[in-house]
């Protein structure tokens, strides 16, 4: 997965709109990029408004935040019912 989605996302949907393959979608509470449709552009990194950007790249994220690159993964592998149950919250 070349870049992931961290803990700071307030949804402000600039990457969603920036991103130049669609490869990132809304969840309930944040967005997630799909790591099978990521190309490494950094676009959605360049376009965060939060300082540092939420979107890092999967090398880059810091060890307590490593849940997360499988989180992305599995908001589109799971059923909604089965990230519920391993996230504690909805898709």
């Amino acid at each position: 997965m070349p870049y992931v989605i961290t803990e700071g996302c307030t949804k402000c949907m600039t990457c969603v709109e920036e991103c130049p393959v669609s490869c990132i979608h809304e969840g309930t509470d944040m967005v997630y990029i799909n790591p099978d449709e990521c190309t490494e552009c950094s676009t959605c990194n360049e376009v965060c408004p939060q300082e540092p950007p939420v979107p890092q790249h999967e090398d880059d994220v810091p060890d307590e935040m490593r849940g997360y690159i499988q989180m992305n993964r599995d908001f589109f592998e799971l059923s909604d019912e089965e990230f519920e149950a391993k996230y504690g919250k909805p898709k």
